[in-house]
């Protein structure tokens, strides 16, 4: 079990990981906390707003950066801003 932080704010906890090439998948049960960043994912998985050039409607400084995975000992993985598909699944990079 890996339990998902922006900053050190607990969004949710992702269990059945696997790897597929460099990409990490999951579950994820989120927590209320995370009600915050659905817009962030809603335009991630929004390639034609990607590639159009349009900046994100949030502050992407804030949203893009500070993501970490922590196992259960407590260690901290930085990763690149997850994706979060139907508010259940979650893929992720690590840096």
């Amino acid at each position: 079990m890996l339990k998902l932080y922006h900053q050190d704010e607990l969004l949710g906890t992702i269990t059945d990981v696997s790897q597929v090439g460099s990409e990490m998948i999951g579950t994820i049960e989120l927590t209320p906390a995370s009600a915050k960043f659905v817009e962030v994912w809603e335009y991630l998985k929004d390639s034609t707003r990607l590639m159009s050039g349009e900046e994100p409607p949030f502050d992407g400084d804030f949203y893009f950066d500070h993501w970490f995975v922590e196992d259960e000992t407590g260690k901290r993985d930085e990763i690149i801003v997850p994706g979060i598909h139907d508010q259940k699944s979650i893929r992720w990079l690590y840096c």
